[in-house]
């Protein structure tokens, strides 16, 4: 399976894919790998504008033919609504309890003998 971080114009892409046999993991809300563009590390779907886009963009997902949805960083209302609105396993980091599981990041120990 690849992740891929985005949004509804990822749905050309993940359609490709997945006509190719290749299960793809949507990643929605925060995606660390565009943070810059949000300006830093920062809830997403505070506003009823961004909470409907994002439950727009799991439902365009899903039907481009997304395995699972990654949701990161979002009020757990909207990941409520958003689990409630998808019949694809939903997973939380750091969106609140109702979803299907949740994924937890932890810093690298480095142990010196």
């Amino acid at each position: 399976m690849v992740k891929i971080e985005g949004d509804s114009w990822l749905a050309e892409s993940i359609h490709k894919l997945t006509q190719n046999g290749v299960p793809v993991c949507a990643h929605i809300g925060l995606t660390p790998q565009s943070v810059n563009v949000f300006g830093g590390f920062k809830i997403q779907g505070k506003t009823e504008e961004q909470a409907k886009n994002l439950i727009n963009t799991a439902k365009h997902l899903e039907e481009a033919g997304v395995a699972m949805l990654l949701i990161e960083c979002v009020p757990s209302i909207v990941t409520t609504q958003i689990s409630q609105s998808v019949s694809i396993p939903v997973i939380g980091s750091g969106a609140g309890a109702d979803t299907d599981a949740q994924v937890l990041v932890l810093p690298t120990l480095k142990i010196h003998p």
